[in-house]
């Protein structure tokens, strides 16, 4: 874990420390700090759960109470673990920026001190992305996402997850996407509205991973990309890695299936000899219980063997047929690898725009 957690006692120390050493106007008083170390507490139990939905609203309501910093942090903690990353950035920074009264506890100093170094590690996680609007005039296009304005060939900031971007073109029906944004990326985004080139690519800044572009126009409707005649050479090395896979458990099983036919050859020459010395009931004599134990345990071996022979020929099965498929997928033209793209349509019952393509 990136960092050590609170204690309970500590968490509590938030609630009850006097209002001088944080700085407030009026001292809480004895039933809002009994309240406010109840919700720590609570608090503190469903964070440790893993139910950081309900250990924020929990803090949040013993903060609502009684400020503390310590509890404060941990709000912090539980939208970080919710992905909630400008949330949790809000409040790290509501905590570093605070001023600490001279007195104030040493968990306080403490608490400030992990929100500064939570904050700086949290900051590069945080994913951006911008639009890039072709083939129209950018004040012809309204782009929001996730609800919220944005402004083309801007970047903005994004919690981590899937976000709605809707583009409203005047005159037309509005184009929507969901976009998936990663911790840590700054994502590029070309809208292309008219031009009817699918194949080109905007070449992307330094860090900024260049998304499918979305394109508009019947001239290239439905024509994929130019097909591949033989594996790239990424893909390489994930053939090779297949085929020593299948070769590898092959071997084993080979190996095992050798060692399971040995050990059921040493049982029956046992069993035999067992059964010559003193006929079919030779293991129900005392004499022979050692013979009879090493006799069953040579059984279960090769049972064990078995198991174990046809587990690794099954995957080396898998194994070889899979890279046969990836080799097949590689090097075999591509019929549906072409880029998004938006067409308009008149039909009817009027116009509209029909977004196709893999997504």
């Amino acid at each position: 874990m990136r960092y050590r957690l609170l204690s309970v006692g500590v968490l509590l120390l938030g609630a009850l420390v006097p209002a001088p050493a944080i700085a407030e106007e009026t001292a809480p008083t004895a039933q809002s700090k009994a309240a406010a170390r109840s919700l720590a507490d609570e608090g503190w139990n469903l964070y440790t759960a893993g139910r950081y939905e309900d250990a924020l609203k929990a803090f949040s309501q013993a903060e609502a109470k009684v400020h503390a910093p310590t509890v404060l942090l941990m709000m912090a903690r539980a939208n970080e673990k919710l992905g909630r990353l400008l949330e949790a950035r809000a409040v790290y920074k509501r905590i570093v920026e605070e001023k600490l009264a001279a007195g104030a506890a040493p968990a306080f100093v403490q608490a400030q001190a992990s929100a500064k170094e939570e904050l700086a590690a949290l900051l590069p996680r945080i994913p951006t992305v911008r639009v890039v609007v072709r083939g129209a005039a950018s004040d012809a296009v309204t782009l929001t996402l996730g609800g919220t304005s944005v402004e083309p060939s801007s970047f903005v900031e994004r919690n981590p997850g899937d976000h709605v971007l809707v583009a409203t073109i005047t005159g037309r029906r509005p184009i929507v996407r969901t976009v998936n944004l990663t911790e840590g990326v700054r994502e590029q985004i070309v809208l292309d509205i008219v031009s009817g080139q699918t194949d080109s690519r905007e070449e992307p800044g330094a860090g900024i991973r260049d998304s499918a572009e979305i394109s508009s126009g019947s001239r290239d409707a439905g024509r994929p990309l130019a097909g591949r005649n033989a594996p790239k050479s990424s893909s390489k090395p994930l053939l090779y890695t297949g085929m020593a896979l299948t070769g590898v458990a092959a071997g084993v099983g080979a190996v095992f299936g050798v060692m399971s036919l040995k050990k059921e050859s040493d049982a029956d020459d046992l069993h035999v000899a067992l059964k010559e010395q003193n006929g079919d009931h030779a293991c129900a004599l005392e004499q022979n219980a050692e013979r009879c134990k090493t006799l069953i345990s040579m059984r279960e071996e090769a049972v064990t063997h078995t198991k174990l022979t046809w587990g690794f020929f099954g995957g080396a099965a898998v194994a070889g047929a899979g890279t046969l498929i990836y080799y097949w997928t590689a090097s075999s033209p591509s019929k549906a690898t072409a880029s998004p793209r938006v067409v308009p349509h008149v039909g009817a019952g009027g116009g509209g725009i029909v977004i196709s393509g893999a997504w």
